[in-house]
């Protein structure tokens, strides 16, 4: 079987309407995210690790 290996790049993260009570750390993994979008979910804390994606342009998050 032939897999197909793509960039490891990843600059967005879109979790929007998964009802997470919180995220995987692997999701937030890195520092070069500049999209992150949480809307619609059941987060009842402020995760830290968003702090170290440093060209993070867009937040996207509701309470």
């Amino acid at each position: 079987m032939l897999h197909q290996h793509l960039p490891q790049h990843h600059d967005s993260l879109d979790l929007d309407g998964r009802q997470l009570e919180q995220l995987d750390e692997k999701d937030l993994r890195g520092s070069e995210l500049q999209k992150i979008s949480l809307y619609n979910n059941r987060l009842t804390h402020f995760p830290e690790q968003i702090f170290r994606h440093r060209d993070l342009k867009v937040l996207g998050c509701v309470p």
